[in-house]
């Protein structure tokens, strides 16, 4: 499977992260909308839901979702997931996009 990330998903990865950020935080700018352990119930229906698509793109639509399903990693997934997440809290608008840069460049497995 292809184990790299290209700039397009980088970009799509961050814009995402900041979006969420964003989204996450309610107009007091104090307190949020999802509390830093409540993603499990919104991650896995969207991982799932991903599936799919994500087989699309993988070596030009080599696997099935059934396939890249049995294949990946999900716990490992989910976890780079809430890592990036996590950094929605701890990190102001301001230094959110060298934070998220960071970790992207700290994930070994793309």
């Amino acid at each position: 499977m292809e184990q790299r990330l290209t700039n397009s998903w980088v970009a799509f990865i961050s814009g995402s992260i900041l979006e969420i950020q964003d989204l996450n935080l309610q107009d007091n700018k104090t307190s949020h909308y999802v509390k830093p352990g409540e993603w499990d119930d919104l991650l896995y229906p969207a991982f799932d839901a991903a599936i799919k698509p994500a087989s699309a793109e993988i070596l030009n639509g080599l696997y099935t979702s059934k396939r890249l399903l049995a294949i990946v990693d999900k716990s490992q997934i989910l976890g780079v997931a809430k890592a990036f997440l996590d950094l929605t809290y701890t990190n102001s608008q301001k230094s959110l996009p060298g934070a998220i840069d960071e970790s992207i460049e700290r994930v070994t497995w793309w």
